[in-house]
């Protein structure tokens, strides 16, 4: 039987995560190079001219708060962390977002598809709105951020980000 210690998933599961920030952070660079961030000082850089460990802790930190929002899926994950960055924190601002986002009553690997079943353009606007200046369209902001959501998530398995060995057992160290 296959023993493996806790330190060794630790390992493993910190190692998937590096991975998938760096898959993250080249699929928002293949779709998104020329956007520009928003609530950045003037003139407002674009994702393809920031530097890559600057990338990285937006990455970071928006997956930081994918978890707290208990999202567990690959896809998922990707979408919101493509919203976060390109729509600033302005997505975790707006209250009814933040509600279905954090609902209790929505499971959790199905409250991404509430936001758009759910949600009105009236609230992507606000969104937009708490942004200030933006790539976004004056109309259409809840198409515009799914666009956003749709095109990182297709390109993202939608299994958990967790690092799973089959018929593998954990072990503690001994006390």
């Amino acid at each position: 039987m296959l023993i493996v210690r806790s330190e060794q998933m630790q390992g493993l599961q910190s190692d998937l995560e590096r991975r998938f920030v760096d898959s993250l952070m080249a699929l928002l660079l293949a779709h998104f190079p020329t956007a520009s961030l928003p609530q950045a000082a003037e003139p407002r850089p674009s994702l393809a001219a920031l530097p890559r460990p600057v990338l990285n802790i937006l990455v970071e930190g928006a997956l930081a708060q994918a978890r707290t929002y208990g999202l567990a899926y690959q896809a998922q994950i990707g979408a919101y962390v493509a919203l976060r960055i390109l729509l600033g924190g302005g997505i975790d601002q707006q209250t009814f977002i933040r509600k279905i986002l954090g609902d209790p009553q929505i499971p959790p690997n199905e409250r991404l598809a509430s936001l758009w079943r759910l949600t009105s353009e009236h609230d992507w606007a606000e969104v937009q709105r708490a942004l200030g200046p933006t790539d976004w369209k004056p109309t259409g902001c809840k198409a515009q951020a799914k666009l956003i959501a749709d095109k990182i998530s297709a390109s993202l398995p939608a299994t958990p980000l967790t690092a799973i060995v089959g018929g593998a057992e954990t072990q503690r160290p001994a006390a």
